[in-house]
């Protein structure tokens, strides 16, 4: 089997036509404007970190610094947005997809299309994984 043919398969698994409609809906459906109030638990020392944080980078860019639940809640948007963002490009970039691929791959007896993880150095010819 081709890797153009596995792919298509793999996308056709129950687990990645729900990713593909959920994370689908939420990529064309995002309304910037549409929100919920929600309450964090943050140690007091990250606040104070944050607020030391910004007011340097507001100093430095000569303007006042923005209170803490501000920049806490920036910090949270662009990190839901870089993880929509790798969701709906590369989901192989989160672990758990990267091994329902390989479990696929296994399954459909095509190892060689299956990617290792990263930073992992891959296995000597002849030589066994110690685990």
């Amino acid at each position: 089997m081709t890797a153009e043919e596995l792919t298509k398969a793999f996308l056709k698994t129950p687990a990645m036509i729900e990713h593909a409609k959920v994370i689908g809906t939420v990529n064309n459906r995002l309304d910037e404007g549409d929100t919920e109030t929600v309450s964090l638990q943050v140690p007091r020392q990250f606040l104070a970190m944050l607020e030391y944080d910004e007011r340097e980078n507001a100093a430095h860019e000569g303007r006042q610094p923005d209170p803490a639940i501000r920049v806490l809640g920036r910090m949270l948007h662009n990190q839901l947005h870089e993880r929509l963002h790798w969701l709906v490009v590369a989901p192989a970039h989160f672990p758990r997809y990267r091994d329902l691929w390989n479990r696929y791959c296994d399954e459909q007896g095509a190892p060689e299309h299956k990617i290792p993880t990263p930073g992992a150095a891959p296995a000597k010819d002849g030589e066994e994984d110690p685990f």
